[in-house]
């Protein structure tokens, strides 16, 4: 068996060619640029990693015929910085190209594969609610607009075509792979640094977000890329609760409560109702956002050169 995953040096990428390696399942990238580094590091889970921006229809074609992968995971996408709407090409045109020069690679030469795009809680625009697969789409961003019209081009064909393709969508979470311009990747490094002008800044926005540790979200997408009993047109993965991160930070990096006096919630995330993932795949994660913080900070301490 053979899975392509598209943005293989991103985090998600990276965790999901370890499993995928562990089960000896035979993995393969696409990446927009090669890195030396990552791709050192990665060759101990990787057949091949191909230079694709999916920019280009026919070399994603000839790249695919060569693979003829079984699984095809989309991650690939620009999103840095894309929670307003600047940047129209950027996070917009430009990731809608690819999917769709992806997608329909897929719907003409490669229907038997299994397709499953990466989806974000950045396609809802609601705050403070619980968000189900029935919840209609509502995106206040270029970002998730995009995926939610990927979804819909996706929906479309799979019906027409009987396709076994469907959008997962990812809620937070977080691992020692997660890009450093994240938001919890930035705050440790504030308080490795010491500066407390930045980790008071966050602690006095006391965010709420639904989040998880990484390794279990790319646990679930393994299963679900093996599993053809089920067919559904989306799955949301998450933890299925908030979790204040005020809360996770006073644990794991011995801040005092005491210096931050009455604090109150001023940024409240989305809810994932993970129903779906919990009783049809069997969603029971060992690990969540108070690991994954531990683990990110030995791992910046020790490698805090780096970072």
């Amino acid at each position: 068996m053979k899975v392509l995953i598209s943005g293989i040096y991103g985090q998600d990428g990276i965790i999901l060619s370890k499993i995928y390696k562990k089960r000896k399942i035979k993995v393969f990238g696409f990446v927009k640029q090669q890195n030396r580094k990552k791709n050192k590091f990665l060759n101990n889970y990787t057949q091949k990693i191909f230079t694709n921006n999916l920019s280009n229809f026919f070399l994603i074609k000839k790249h695919l015929t060569e693979i003829n992968p079984d699984i095809i995971i989309h991650l690939a996408a620009n999103n840095v910085g894309a929670k307003d709407n600047k940047g129209f090409n950027k996070f917009y045109l430009k990731n809608l190209l690819c999917f769709f020069y992806l997608f329909f690679n897929y719907l003409l030469f490669f229907k038997k594969t299994k397709f499953l795009f990466a989806g974000s809680s950045m396609m809802y625009g609601e705050k403070n609610a619980k968000i189900s697969e029935k919840t209609n789409f509502n995106s206040k961003s270029l970002y998730g607009t995009y995926k939610v019209h990927s979804f819909y081009i996706m929906r479309v064909f799979k019906k027409i075509f009987n396709l076994r393709a469907s959008c997962l969508i990812l809620f937070n979470h977080d691992s020692i792979y997660r890009n450093k311009n994240f938001l919890i990747p930035r705050i440790i490094s504030s308080y490795l640094n010491n500066k407390k002008r930045d980790i008071i800044g966050i602690l006095k926005s006391n965010i709420y977000l639904d989040i998880s540790h990484a390794e279990e979200i790319c646990e679930m997408i393994y299963k679900i890329s093996l599993n053809n009993q089920f067919n559904y047109d989306k799955i949301i993965l998450s933890s299925g609760k908030l979790t204040s991160l005020n809360k996770v930070f006073f644990r794991s990096m011995n801040i005092k409560k005491s210096d931050f006096k009455n604090l109150k919630a001023k940024k409240i995330g989305l809810i994932g109702d993970n129903t779906i993932l919990k009783e049809k795949f069997i969603f029971r994660p060992k690990k969540n956002i108070f690991h994954a913080v531990k683990e990110l900070l030995l791992f910046y301490k020790k490698n805090k050169k780096k970072y």
